[in-house]
């Protein structure tokens, strides 16, 4: 595996910071992450996932865009937040499919990135067979549940129970609509860490690397 970069340009029209993991061999498989607002790429959460997917062979598409970080987004309204997000993922989702013919796909999101994956999905025929990996998604919203409910993807849904976007019937409402799994850490907030217990924190994701590795693998 190699470190590489695509032409990538964003909703501003300047280069979107990102990171290609390319295979020596190349691959037929792709995975795609897509961060938090201010959770990162290199947060473990989603460093682990995509460490995993590259081990199992995939190519490895990250967004290295903290939109948190990014002038101006905080005051736009939430149909701009939308366009800005979805313009980025949708230039960084055809960059990589751009590539070669890829037999599988994998889409990781965290968060605000789960936003990102609905509406390439409802927007993006070649991602109709992609395997999808939800870590805290905002299920709260009305549209992402839509989207799910109508795509079906293959999926698996990654959260904290004290992570205020958990609702239990929600997350019921999706797994049984995609027919998919889903892992509850008990006690973790919104960032997958349950507070004052660093080493439980870091045990538990393992265990979500674990599940998302079974779920991967259980796809070929």
């Amino acid at each position: 595996m190699h470190l590489d970069k695509l032409s990538i340009i964003g909703h501003d029209n300047l280069p979107l910071p990102h990171r290609f993991v390319r295979q020596e061999s190349g691959s037929d498989h792709l995975a795609i992450i897509f961060p938090g607002f201010s959770y990162g790429s290199d947060s473990p959460a989603l460093y682990y996932p995509a460490r995993l997917l590259g081990d199992l062979g995939a190519e490895v598409l990250m967004l290295d865009r903290l939109y948190s970080n990014l002038e101006g987004f905080r005051s736009l309204s939430e149909a701009e937040r939308a366009r800005t997000i979805v313009t980025d993922g949708l230039a960084l989702c055809n960059a990589g499919l751009n590539e070669r013919p890829y037999r599988q796909i994998t889409l990781v999101g965290k968060s605000i990135g789960t936003l990102t994956m609905a509406r390439l999905l409802k927007i993006e025929p070649r991602l109709s067979d992609a395997t999808c990996i939800w870590l805290t998604p905002l299920v709260k919203g009305e549209k992402l549940r839509e989207i799910i409910v109508e795509k079906e993807p293959r999926s698996l849904f990654i959260f904290g129970s004290a992570d205020e976007h958990y609702e239990p019937s929600l997350v019921e409402e999706v797994v049984n609509a995609t027919e998919g799994k889903s892992f509850v850490i008990e006690g973790a907030n919104h960032s997958l860490e349950i507070a004052g217990k660093l080493v439980e924190s870091i045990r538990q994701i393992g265990l979500v690397v674990e599940e998302i590795e079974q779920f991967v693998l259980s796809r070929r």
